[in-house]
């Protein structure tokens, strides 16, 4: 899976929200702002302040009326570049078609958000400038003796009793705690966007972590099991898995060679439509219908499945081995393994 095609941006955007969402009545969140009648923007997120109150959240208690923010994802870095762009945007979002000093500097922000922290960066700053940084508290640094009031947002630092969404757009932290809770607000509240584009971030970025929480719901209901079932088909969760699998040449590095080395020439073609075929066409009722899922998700987790394996699969009339080899889905690692569950069960 190519980590460029991961949209970090707009999943930031969501997690700030939810972070924020006791106070969204009064903010306002503005991405892309135009600068002007040409096309001029930034690519940041501005969030403007409806009314004058204090915010109580560690990431936000130094917003004032404008607030503008720049996001690095997990791939990149804070340099001293970016200081001086965004620095350079708030001075233009202050400017650009507006009335002479109809945004006084002193009701701008900054705040500058980044997984790693800065090191060269505040190294540079304070050497340039005289330009000095304090922790106020874990992840939150403030910049001291700039001319418009900043502060910088380590996402790896943040504490996850207070920041649980804006650490789920990392690369490097255990989040199993962060995803479950996350499950669990979607499950009861399936049609919040916000959710869903982070679920979707997790499902690219951290696809692995999201797999062991699948894989530790032993302990949920039948009906938790159930909808945190439908929550991995919906997000085509099962489809991404076997997809990075198969552009790094394998899956989960334990296919035998002979498989390994015909996959991708079988992926297409008539094989699969005939597989497709089967899955969907054939099976019928409350029995097949179990088998038609799990012949989907078996051909998504090991690739195009055998003639003999299918015809096998499609005679089981025992449900109970049904539900423990869709049960067994991610400890199955080769073709040899769903044999050995299918014939000694």
């Amino acid at each position: 899976m190519d980590s460029n095609d991961i949209q970090w941006h707009p999943a930031f955007t969501s997690a700030l929200k939810l972070e924020l969402a006791d106070y969204l009545d009064y903010l306002e969140f503005t991405k892309e702002h135009p600068l002007s009648s040409k096309p001029l923007q930034i690519d940041v997120v501005v969030i403007k302040k409806l009314k004058e109150i204090k915010i109580l959240k560690n990431i936000a208690e130094i917003f004032k009326i404008y607030n503008i923010i720049e996001y690095k994802s997990p791939e990149d870095y804070l340099n001293i570049d970016d200081f001086y762009k965004v620095k350079a945007y708030a001075y233009l979002y202050k400017s650009v078609d507006r009335k002479v000093d109809e945004i006084k500097l002193d009701e701008l922000t900054i705040t500058m958000v980044a997984s790693g922290f800065p090191h060269k960066m505040v190294v540079e700053l304070q050497k340039a400038h005289q330009i000095t940084f304090t922790k106020i508290s874990d992840g939150v640094y403030q910049l001291k003796n700039n001319d418009i009031d900043s502060q910088i947002i380590i996402v790896d630092e943040l504490p996850k009793e207070q920041n649980r969404f804006i650490r789920i757009l990392t690369k490097k932290l255990k989040i199993h705690d962060e995803i479950k809770n996350l499950l669990h607000d979607y499950n009861n509240d399936p049609k919040e966007s916000n959710y869903a584009a982070l679920l979707h971030i997790i499902s690219r970025a951290n696809l692995n972590q999201l797999l062991e929480v699948y894989k530790m719901a032993q302990t949920l209901t039948e009906q938790e099991k159930q909808a945190l079932s439908e929550i991995m088909l919906k997000f085509n969760i099962n489809k991404e898995y076997y997809e990075e699998a198969l552009n790094k040449g394998k899956i989960e590095g334990k296919l035998e060679g002979k498989l390994e080395g015909k996959l991708e020439g079988k992926i297409e073609g008539k094989l699969e439509g005939k597989i497709e075929g089967k899955i969907e066409g054939k099976l019928e009722g409350k029995l097949e219908g179990k088998l038609n899922i799990l012949l989907k998700i078996l051909h998504k987790k090991l690739g195009v499945l055998p003639e003999s394996i299918i015809t096998q699969i499609n005679a089981l009339h025992d449900e109970v081995l049904i539900d423990r080899v869709t049960d067994s889905i991610f400890e199955l690692n080769s073709l040899e393994d769903l044999k050995k569950l299918i014939n000694h069960p």
